[in-house]
């Protein structure tokens, strides 16, 4: 996240990932907690929504990674077939 969110009861929201806010503690470091611990809520959709010490609801997007095998094999085979053609013309 490129701006924290400051929320309306102090707690300083440096990113989110799958769902989990990341808060900024005191000393620095970052800690994952659930929405719940913090007065977020999650939505249906992943988002999850605090109101920011504005007074007004922040939506914070949904973000994590998530793997996909075939593309991953699909890009080696790609990679590998590749390295193939080159080292013939070599």
């Amino acid at each position: 996240m490129e701006n924290p969110v400051n929320t309306d009861t102090g707690v300083v929201i440096v990113a989110v990932e799958d769902s989990k806010p990341i808060i900024q503690l005191a000393d620095g470091t970052t800690k994952k907690v659930e929405a719940k611990e913090i007065g977020a809520n999650v939505q249906k959709d992943g988002t999850v929504t605090v109101k920011g010490s504005d007074g007004k609801m922040k939506v914070l997007p949904k973000t994590g990674e998530t793997e996909n095998i075939a593309l991953s094999v699909l890009g080696s085979l790609m990679v590998l077939g590749s390295a193939f053609i080159f080292k013939k013309r070599i």
